[in-house]
Parts: structure tokens; sequence; C-alpha cells
């Protein structure tokens, strides 16, 4: 997780697995993988991942695991079409943490792809109901298309990635809408729902308002469909200025804002307005921020003034090959410089780079990084609300708490979904035969105090809809109110 460069965002896994739906109707024409091919590419997991992880049991033990895997194998026909061993293989992914998984994103998104309405609520018993605004009274989801939600979400689990995060619960919302396919699950969707002590059946795909009058009952989700539509042409970033509110507001979608030359520009424009305009507010929002790279982060906080701090985190991970390559190119480039660095380098070059070049590659090695930030005396000088939750993953959950720790912004909302002990660093390859792409955390973040069960915790919770991308004028004014 916290302050690396490398994050991959928790979500593209959910998003890659939606692209699988298109492969159904041309599974019988993909080349077929035979069982040697498919054992092989197991097996290449399972290298990459003792090679790289620092603690590849930390979820489930080395026996469950080594269960798993042998059950994988044996399971194998002659040959499959790999959509057919993407799904097989794609359930060891509850065995890791959310930077460890088998990937799907080299597929073409069908774009007649019907997905799952997001409709519903996922409690932390893994029940399904119907969101409230939704319905006028407790609506609870009993099947889908005939399969009882009780399967429906053990057999889901196969397909979830393993955190102890206390908000993970919320994020198989998302998680359902695609995967329901691998379990056979597709469109026209049936819920079979109760409410008020009744029950019914309702074709959700063509039906989106139903009614009960006997007993006073409405589901109507057609303004879910407007979302939906919205969300698509959002870019990447979205600036609001409320000048009646003195307030502006970011809409910091996810991470990779550093590559997007058009959205920088409008950062600065946009903060030279702040200043011109004397706003005394500035939201950034990140609720549905899932993450990205940490560089991103660095386009919005070069605009803050703020004091010199630290942050303090521990890392554990493992002497890799280019980790060992650029600390002894780092030793010898500082050696060749002149003699007295010749001589008396092991005093002045960092213990953890002189650690990385003498440690063989594969060993397990832990530091304790306290890396300083430079006061910036110039930048935006008002009052700051960072707005984050359950999404808030990766590099958005190190945005929180970058102003956690410099004191220069109010967290408001829920706990984040990335952990304060979590791995992260993802390294990303690609399996040798089926060419599934996969991932495996390099690395293991814990802040002080962290926990795999506590994400970043806000300095006030603030309910906000899930559903409403952009503020209301009433919540900015709640918002603003905020003391610390």
């Amino acid at each position: 997780m916290l302050f690396t460069k490398y994050q991959n965002e928790i979500r593209v896994l959910m998003i890659a697995m939606l692209c699988m739906a298109s492969l159904d109707s041309v599974s019988q024409k993909a080349p077929k993988l035979s069982k040697a091919e498919m054992k092989a590419d197991i097996v290449y997991f399972f290298n990459t991942l003792r090679q790289h992880h620092p603690t590849p049991y930390f979820f489930c033990s080395k026996d469950s695991v080594e269960r798993e895997k042998s059950k994988l194998e044996s399971s194998l026909p002659d040959s499959l079409c790999t959509y057919d061993f993407a799904k097989r293989i794609g359930t060891l992914n509850h065995l890791f943490d959310s930077h460890t998984a088998i990937l799907f994103s080299f597929l073409d998104q069908d774009t007649t792809f019907q997905a799952l309405p997001k409709i519903v609520h996922v409690d932390a018993n893994g029940e399904i109901f119907i969101r409230d605004k939704y319905a006028n009274a407790t609506t609870k989801v009993t099947a889908i298309n005939g399969c009882p939600t009780k399967e429906v979400i053990a057999k889901l689990n196969r397909y979830l990635i393993n955190e102890r995060i206390k908000p993970a619960h919320k994020t198989n919302e998302d998680y359902l809408t695609s995967y329901v396919n691998l379990l056979g699950i597709s469109a026209p969707f049936t819920f079979t729902i109760a409410y008020k002590d009744t029950s019914a059946t309702v074709n959700i795909t063509e039906q989106h308002v139903f009614e009960d009058k006997r007993v006073g009952y409405k589901l109507d989700f057609t303004e879910r469909f407007k979302y939906n539509k919205d969300f698509d042409e959002i870019d990447d970033a979205v600036m609001k200025i409320n000048q009646k509110l003195s307030t502006a507001i970011i809409y910091y979608f996810n991470c990779n804002i550093n590559n997007n030359e058009v959205v920088q520009k409008k950062m600065k424009t946009f903060f030279d307005t702040l200043s011109t305009l004397g706003i005394k507010n500035l939201i950034v929002d990140i609720r549905n921020n899932s993450g990205g790279s940490d560089y991103s982060n660095d386009t919005i906080t070069s605009y803050i003034k703020h004091p010199s701090f630290h942050i303090t985190q521990d890392y554990e991970g493992k002497v890799g090959d280019a980790s060992k390559k650029k600390a002894t190119e780092y030793v010898d480039r500082y050696r060749a410089e002149n003699l007295f660095n010749r001589v008396f380098y092991r005093l002045l070059v960092p213990n953890s780079i002189l650690f990385l070049r003498d440690t063989p590659i594969g060993e397990t090695y832990k530091i304790r990084d306290n890396s300083k930030v430079e006061c910036n005396p110039k930048g935006y000088s008002g009052n700051i609300f960072i707005l984050q939750g359950a999404y808030t993953c990766s590099a958005a959950a190190d945005f929180s708490y970058w102003f956690k720790r410099s004191k220069r912004g109010i967290l408001v909302g829920e706990e984040t979904g990335e952990a304060t002990d979590c791995f992260s660093r993802a390294l990303t390859d690609k399996l040798p035969n089926s060419q599934l792409d996969l991932m495996v955390a390099q690395g293991r973040y814990t802040l002080p105090n962290g926990s795999v069960a506590k994400g970043v915790e806000p300095d006030f919770y603030f309910k906000i809809d899930p559903d409403n991308i952009f503020l209301s004028d009433n919540e900015v004014e709640k918002i603003i109110c905020l003391k610390r």
C-alpha cells in the first residue's frame, strides 16, 4: 500500500473479470490448452509467488494453499480453452491479498454485455438486500436466476481476494455485478425477493419498476441507469467551484492523472483560480478512487501549502534481481566519485542500500522507513477536507494518509477500504501458456499501529449515498462546518 510508486487498483480485478463474459460465445473457437500447459501455468504462478512475495501464506496456511493447488491440478481435464481455464485458476485468488491475483486484463470487453444492475447491498454476513433507496420496505434477495443467494455468495467467495479489512464486504456489491457470469448466471436477470411477509420473482433486466398493490410495496430503480450513463462520461478528475459557499471541490476518481497532461493543466488553472477568488475551503472527494500511482497524488499535493513532516512505515520484502542490481549500481557510482567515498562508503551509503547489495536474492528483509516530506511555503492555504470511503484503496488511501500526517486536511466519511497493514508494490507478469495476466505483491507496508483489519480512519464519520457521484450543496455545507 503506502507511499509506493507501483500501485495497482483493487478494482482492476473486478473490471477485468467483467471482460470474461465476452468469451462465452467464442470459447469453443479459442485454442485449447493441454493439461501439461495448464499445470505449467499453475507452477509458474506459484514459483513467482514464492520468489517475490514476502509472506505468501499470510492469510491462509501453507498446507491449505498447497491443498487448493493440488485440488486444482487434479481437476484439470485433458484440455480447456483459456476462458474455462481462467475460471478455474481464478479461484486461487481467495487465498491471497488484494495485490496478488490472476488477472484477465488482456481480454476485450464485450460492449453488448449486460451487467447485473448495482441495486443491491451485501451485508457483513453475505446476505443480499435491495438498497433502501430503491424500495419502500426492507427487501431481501433470496435467489438470482433461481440460484439461492447463499449459494451464489459461497461460489463468489472463491474469486474474491482475501482481506480482513472491515469495509471489504461493501466492495462485494461491485464484485457481485460482474462475477455472477462466472457462475453461469447471465442476463436476463431475475430476482426472487422477500418483502412485507411475502415474495415475488422479478425480471430486473426488463422490469425496472415493480409494484405489489396488495401490500403497498414498490421497487423502482430507474434512476440507477442515469447514474451509470453519467459516470461513464466523467474524467479522471473533475474540478468545481462554488463561490457562494467559497468552496472548491476536486472529484479525484483515480490515481492516474500524472499521465494526463490535460488534467494537469486544468489542475494548475484551478488552483490559480482559487488563489484569485480567495476560496476558503477545498474538498477532495476520493470516495470512488480505488488507486493507481502515488505520483498522481503529487499532482494535487504539490499545490498545497504545508509544513515539513515525516511518514514512518515498516516495510517487509524480498531481495529481487532488479532491486539488487539498482543497489549495486548505486554503490558503484558512489564509490567512483572520489577516493573519500571509495574508502568510507560503508559509513555514508544508507544501510538499506548496502543490505540489498550484499544480501542473496530471495531473502526476506525488514526495514523501517522514516521519510521526510519537505515543507511547501507556497500554495493553497485554506481549509481542506478529504472525503473518503470503503472504495478508497491503494494510492488513494495513501493520499488520505498524506493529509492526516501533514495535518493539512480533515478526513471525512468512512474508513478506507485499504488496510493500514497491507501487501502492495505488485509485480505484473503473464502466465507462459494461457497468457493470463498475474500480479504478486512484493512488499508489506505497515503504518504505526497499523492493522490488516483497519483502514485509515476519518476524523469525522459522514455517510453519503455511494450512488451520488457529486455532492449536494447541503452535503457541502455540512462538511465545511466540521472542525478538528
